[in-house]
């Protein structure tokens, strides 16, 4: 069975994170979209592929903790200029099972970036040190890939957008740069800022790589 398409509703699971925090992609669909990417350590196009998404991850966590910063300030700004403080908290998201949380600006939704491995604990321990991986890392079970399998998957990378209402609306296998820019601008879209510039001046990226 080939991975699962857009238009496909996403199978609802439950992981824990490499640090052992538990991760539902039901409970995150109701804070935003979630990003899943599939990967085997031993895979090249994934060694190629996840520092790029790192990339995204860390341009979108800098632009979240800045509005929210900015965001605070001006709230209690406010207060202020009506003598009194402000009681309203700040909107605060936990992003992908507890492993990091940033204060957003009102009216933005915060999209989960997770990783998926195929390995043990062990095994993505190494490959998230040796490729330098900051974004929260599931574990799929090595006995039986319960998730792996009930999304279809046949080949690693594989990358999925799923929306909040838990369709897919991007399935990438692969490395397919033009999938990785759209996720980049659905990021921004949900952050409501610009696109993040992630890929470096005279970088030689590829727009495709097989898995």
């Amino acid at each position: 069975m080939a991975a699962l398409t857009t238009g496909t509703q996403a199978p609802d699971f439950e992981l824990k994170t490499l640090e052992g925090k538990r991760f539902s992609l039901s409970e995150q669909l109701g804070r935003g979209a979630a990003v899943l990417a599939f990967f085997k350590v031993s895979c090249p196009t994934c060694q190629y592929a996840l520092p790029f998404l790192e990339r995204l991850h860390k341009a979108y966590s800098a632009a979240r903790e800045s509005r929210g910063l900015k965001s605070t300030i001006n709230r209690d700004a406010d207060a202020a200029l009506k003598g009194r403080s402000s009681t309203i908290p700040p909107s605060t998201v936990t992003l992908s099972g507890g492993s990091e949380s940033s204060t957003i600006a009102s009216g933005a939704s915060t999209v989960s970036l997770v990783g998926i491995s195929q390995n043990d604990a062990k095994e993505t321990a190494a490959f998230i040190k040796e490729f330098g991986i900051t974004f929260p890392v599931l574990l799929d079970d090595t006995r039986s890939y319960p998730v792996s399998n009930g999304y279809g998957l046949t080949n690693v990378p594989t990358i999925f957008w799923v929306a909040q209402d838990g369709e897919i609306e991007i399935s990438s296998v692969g490395w397919v740069k033009a999938d990785f820019e759209e996720i980049n601008r659905r990021m921004a879209d949900a952050g409501k800022i610009a696109p993040a510039i992630v890929f470096e001046a005279g970088e030689d990226v590829r727009d495709f790589r097989a898995g």
